[in-house]
């Protein structure tokens, strides 16, 4: 059985692999410094080799997007970690995506569209409970789990002698969605005994 176990955010799927620097009208009172992001006072924003982003976020990744993504993730970042004040830079943050995706050549009325998007839908986003979660491997799973597999199966058995084929099928279902949720919580949450 693993001693160590690590602690690891999904959901990524693009990294830098060289320093991005980019002028942005994004200003705090104060330099930041996060991570890999570095903002100063004057807009310059730092994004450093290594750092990992989503892409276009519900939207195809081309390369009239890409910039934009990156300096509007690493933004919109800053306001999840309490850095940068959501409520003051927001809107900014999103003019600043619409401004570098028309400088990458992207028609000015998707950017449109990619900026009224994010004006309406974009605000959770910006909110701590929205960072992703840190998930433990190996999953560390509890006694429990044994009942809940021994149920899933034993359930999906019952069902179909007693109730016949339709819920016998319907109690496997329930009882694999619990079990996928159990599994889910422990990793999440990094509970339970090996």
């Amino acid at each position: 059985m693993p001693k160590n176990t690590i602690r690891y955010k999904s959901g990524y799927e693009c990294q830098l692999v060289k320093d991005y620097i980019v002028q942005v009208n994004v200003k705090p009172d104060e330099d930041i410094s996060f991570g890999f992001i570095t903002l100063s006072r004057t807009g310059e924003l730092i994004i450093k080799k290594g750092y990992a982003w989503d892409g276009a976020t519900f939207l195809p990744d081309s390369t009239t997007v890409m910039r934009g993504s990156v300096t509007h993730d690493a933004l919109y970042q800053l306001m999840r970690e309490g850095k940068l004040d959501r409520e003051r830079w927001r809107n900014q943050a999103d003019i600043d995506l619409k401004t570098i995706c028309m400088e990458d050549r992207m028609s000015p009325a998707y950017a449109w569209f990619i900026y009224l998007g994010l004006r309406w839908f974009g605000k959770p986003s910006t909110m701590a409970h929205n960072e992703p979660p840190v998930i433990v491997a190996p999953v560390k799973l509890s006694h429990t789990v044994g009942v809940v597999i021994t149920s899933t199966i034993g359930g999906a058995i019952l069902g179909n002698l007693v109730m016949g084929e339709y819920w016998g099928a319907a109690i496997w279902w329930f009882c694999r969605l619990h079990f996928w949720f159990f599994c889910k919580r422990e990793r999440l949450l990094g509970q339970g005994d090996y």
